[in-house]
């Protein structure tokens, strides 16, 4: 099947029209994204945080291998947040 584009840069029967703008989402869709961008947000920041004031004592594993794992959205921060801290007991410094 040919894939030709028309007048308003949209291709006509192929997959590369079919990718959505901004405009072209509903309020709910929009309101889900920037809730879900969010969260994602909140939780990066919050990890990201935590892992700059937490003594390396207090971690699973070494700070340096963490902070990458921070970019793997979203379950990087969950991960750090679940896995990597510890709550109590270990060297504190």
């Amino acid at each position: 099947m040919a894939v030709r584009a028309n007048g308003g840069g949209r291709c006509i029967g192929g997959r590369a029209g079919s990718r959505k703008r901004w405009a072209d989402l509903t309020e709910r869709q929009r309101a889900a994204i920037l809730v879900l961008a969010s969260v994602e947000l909140s939780l990066t920041a919050t990890a990201a945080v935590d892992l700059f004031y937490r003594p390396q004592g207090r971690l699973r594993g070494r700070k340096a291998l963490w902070w990458p794992v921070l970019v793997i959205q979203p379950f990087g921060p969950i991960a750090y947040l679940i896995m990597a801290r510890r709550r109590s007991g270990g060297p504190a410094g």
